[in-house]
């Protein structure tokens, strides 16, 4: 299988779905298509085959069609759940390269739109809010904000023709504006970590998610 133009092929289709209005269909063909290349990057990434990032990111690509489908059905929390287990599983690559890094610069737009409207529904950035899940909520959206700001440079820096790049310039502003983005670090409890360590702020962006119900504790 060409896993690229697998991915391109599905991601189109599921454009041409979404375009229609037909969001049922690009949720079941990004769907199929992410299930198709997540169980073909996991075959690749145990038997050490070194065709498992190229694996990687290609799933990336067509799951984050996947995430705008489900946000555009309503299923924000769905959306964020699948986005947090997607960048942890970005941090799996057997190295880095532009393209993992446009991929996880993808994840993180998807993830951070996915949180906003979750936050919104659940009421996390209403007045009345309960004050602790409104600091972890203030938290998540902080962290997310934070790496995608750190990972926009990056990306602008080695592929300033991205796409991407402008989505997560509309998204930076809003976070700019309410004073989200921490960078060159970001502190986590008395720590300072570079805001683009994802493996170093996913234990506790992830901690907060579980605390507010956001993801399914283990």
């Amino acid at each position: 299988m060409d896993i690229r133009q697998y991915a391109i092929a599905s991601a189109q289709r599921t454009d041409a779905a979404l375009s229609s209005g037909d969001i049922e269909e690009a949720i079941r063909i990004s769907g199929e298509a992410t299930a198709t290349l997540d169980a073909e990057w996991t075959r690749l990434y145990n038997n050490g085959d070194s065709g498992c990032d190229n694996a990687l990111t290609a799933g990336n690509f067509i799951a984050c069609r996947h995430l705008c489908a489900l946000s555009q059905a309503g299923a924000c929390d769905e959306a964020f759940a699948m986005g947090a287990m997607l960048l942890y599983r970005s941090t799996l690559a057997r190295a880095k390269s532009a393209e993992l890094a446009q991929s996880q610069l993808d994840i993180l737009c998807c993830l951070l739109s996915a949180a906003l409207e979750t936050g919104d529904n659940r009421g996390y950035t209403s007045a009345t809010a309960d004050a602790d899940e409104l600091d972890h909520f203030a938290h998540i959206i902080s962290y997310i904000s934070s790496m995608l700001y750190a990972f926009y440079r990056e990306v602008g820096d080695s592929r300033p023709d991205s796409s991407i790049l402008e989505e997560a310039y509309s998204l930076l502003q809003q976070m700019q504006e309410l004073g989200a983005v921490q960078y060159p670090v970001i502190r986590i409890n008395d720590c300072d970590i570079p805001s683009g360590d994802i493996k170093a702020i996913l234990p506790d962006l992830l901690g907060r998610s579980k605390a507010l119900g956001l993801l399914k504790a283990e």
